[in-house]
Parts: structure tokens; C-alpha cells; sequence
């Protein structure tokens, strides 16, 4: 057969290469191919900034699993070292109510903080997950104190003036007062129109109300009147409610410490489930009703709920902060009035709540 001339030079040059050298060639082909692919491969694959970015994402939209896992991918990209990474999977367990996790996550944020500011975040955080805890861990509030002004020690509260509001709620619980008082001011000083501000101004106002605190000629404060329909189809108000000791729990399905609260709100209604002259009233700030009627009825939440939609009943008792309860003698009067459940609140309400009825004349038979 006769090759046209160009076949013939085609095939006299491809000759020209030796067995190994073109052996040479494919693999040097196949490497660039491969490395090509893997750098493309690489380039795929999520990297630290975007995993933070989207587990903060997921925090802000209340998705607290997937947060915790996006935080715990980003910490792997580098080598379980990320401070930002801790702090946020322990923000996320505080939601969740699982605070001793918090402060184990804390305190992981604090071993890798490399600036003040984290380290600020991370003491402030871990002093309130101890505050849930006060009711479980023995010195739990001595401890939060102690997260609390190592955090203002770093120079920060101009910056993080809620250090204050939080160092002053945490010495009111320990009963000092003055101190707590002190502390408060000092954050609305920072921070008159901020977003504690109004809270800071109850928890004034509860503790020179406290009858612990005011002198003996300071006047009791009557309840409101009001007026509501439970969940269960109870009508009760002020004057329904006349002679008997009510208990109001403002609270939400949303908040953690309200869900961290009702095991010693179900103890309570348990003690006291035969006797009529208590009554335990659930308010419930909730905007939806489906979520709030769900949850009540998955946690067995079995004495009388409202769900204030229009928030005329908060308004009525000024609640501005979740959870607070209002603790109303059988004369329509006030006689407790605080935020946050924490250490062995339950019991000294049951204290209060017995010696009260004891004091009570008795139905005659």
C-alpha cells in the first residue's frame, strides 16, 4: 500500500520516540489530568469562612443542631483550635438549655481566645449558663459572679455595658442588693435606651419593692384587674380569683430558661393540685398559637394557660423579660415579684405558698 507523503513523514516522526520515552509522556498526561481534577476538587469543597457564616446563619434562625454541627465542621478546619467556633456551639446549647455543655465549650473558647473581646463574650456566656445552673451546682452564682467581672476586668464595658446588667441581676439573686443596684445603674448609665434598659429598670424597682428591703410604711401594691379565658375554657380574673393565693408565670415557648423552669413549675402544681385556694395561672408571650397549643400540650402542661396575643395582660403587670412571675396574695396584693427561676426557688415559693395558706381560716366542713 502506498502512503500519501504526509502519512509516511506522520509516521517516520512518531517513530522517532522510544517505547519509554512515550511511556513518559501518558503518565505525565495523566498526572497533570488528575492534579487538575484534584485542585478543582479542593476548590469545591467548603472552607472555614464559609461554614462559620453559614452555622451563624443557622444560630440566628434558631436552627440550633445544624449550628452546632456547622461550628463543629468549621473548628475541624482548624485542627479543633477556633475560639469563635466553641463560643458559638456553646451560644447554641445555651438555647437548647443545656448548660453544662456551656460552660465546658466556654471554656474551650477562652483556652484558644487570642483577643479580649472573645474572651469578654465567652466569660459572659459561661456566667449565664452557671446562673441557670444555680439550682444544681453548689456556689453556681458565686461562680457567675466571678465570669462576670473577669470579663469587665479585660477593660470592656464601655463596649459590652451588658456585663453590668448581668453582674448586677446575679448579686440581687445572691441578696446583695446595693451592690446589684450599683451594677445596674451603671449599665443604664452606659446605655440608657439599650435593650436591657427596660428590664434593668424592673429589677430596680423589684428589689426596693422587695418587702425584705422597703421600710415598713412603703404601701403594698394591689394586682391589676384582669380578665382571661384559659386554654382549658376558664374564665378568671381578679375577682374570681378573690381569697385564693395566684401564681403568674409570664413566659415563652422560645425561651430556654422558661422550658429550664418547668420541671419546678410542674413540682409546684403537683404539691399543690388538691388544694383550691392555690391557683398556677401559664401566660404565654408566644406569637403563634399553633407553636404555643403544641408545646403545652407535649409537655403536659396541665393547669390553666393563656396565650396573651395581644400582650394586654404584660402590660397590665409591665413584664418586659421572660420568665417573671408575680406571686398574688389571697387579698388581691403583690406580694413577690422577680425574673429567672434558677437555684431552689421552688422550694421557697412552697414555703411561701404553705405558710400563707396556714394562715388562712378554714373552710368549715
Amino acid at each position: 500500500m502506498t502512503l500519501s507523503p504526509g502519512v509516511a513523514e506522520t509516521t517516520v516522526k512518531f517513530k522517532k520516540y522510544p517505547a519509554s520515552s512515550l511511556f513518559r509522556v501518558l503518565i505525565l498526561g495523566a498526572a497533570v489530568s488528575l492534579l487538575s481534577r484534584g485542585s478543582l476538587a479542593q476548590d469545591s469543597q467548603p472552607n472555614y469562612e464559609e461554614e462559620i457564616k453559614r452555622a451563624q446563619a443557622n444560630l440566628a434562625t434558631q436552627q440550633y443542631n445544624e449550628a452546632i454541627h456547622g461550628f463543629m465542621r468549621a473548628n475541624k478546619l482548624k485542627e479543633e483550635r477556633s475560639a469563635e467556633c466553641y463560643r458559638g456551639i456553646a451560644q447554641a446549647y445555651y438555647e437548647l438549655g443545656t448548660y453544662p455543655i456551656v460552660v465546658e465549650n466556654c471554656d474551650q473558647a477562652l483556652k484558644y481566645a487570642s483577643d479580649d473581646s472573645m474572651r469578654a463574650q465567652a466569660h459572659h456566656l459561661k456566667g449565664n449558663a452557671l446562673e441557670e445552673l444555680a439550682g444544681e451546682r453548689t456556689g453556681a452564682l458565686a461562680q457567675a459572679e466571678g465570669e462576670y467581672r473577669a470579663a469587665l476586668g479585660l477593660k470592656l464595658s464601655l463596649a459590652m455595658p451588658v456585663l453590668h446588667y448581668s453582674l448586677g441581676t446575679v448579686l440581687l439573686k445572691e441578696g446583695r442588693v446595693a451592690a446589684g443596684i450599683e451594677e445596674l445603674n451603671a449599665y443604664l448609665q452606659i446605655e440608657p435606651q439599650g435593650s436591657m434598659a427596660a428590664k434593668a429598670r424592673q429589677a430596680i424597682n423589684d428589689a426596693r419593692q422587695s418587702p425584705t428591703q422597703a421600710p415598713a410604711s412603703v404601701a403594698r401594691t394591689g394586682a391589676p384587674d384582669f380578665s382571661i379565658r384559659t386554654l382549658q375554657g376558664q374564665q378568671l380574673s381578679k375577682g374570681t380569683l378573690g381569697g385564693k393565693i395566684v401564681l403568674l408565670d409570664f413566659w415563652a415557648t422560645w425561651c430556654a430558661p422558661c422550658r429550664a423552669a418547668l420541671p419546678g413549675l410542674e413540682k409546684l402544681h403537683q404539691k399543690f393540685a388538691g388544694e383550691d385556694r392555690f391557683v398556677l395561672i401559664s401566660i404565654s408571650a408566644d406569637r403563634s398559637a399553633g407553636a404555643w397549643r403544641e408545646f403545652v400540650k407535649n409537655a403536659g402542661m396541665d393547669w390553666p394557660q393563656y396565650h396573651d396575643r395581644d400582650e394586654k395582660i404584660q402590660r397590665l403587670f409591665n413584664v418586659h423579660s421572660y420568665p417573671t412571675y408575680v406571686l398574688i396574695g389571697p387579698d388581691g396584693v403583690i406580694l413577690q415579684r422577680f425574673s429567672g427561676w434558677g437555684g431552689n426557688r421552688d422550694r421557697l415559693l412552697e414555703d411561701d405558698i404553705t405558710r400563707i395558706l396556714n394562715s388562712l381560716p378554714r373552710k368549715p366542713q
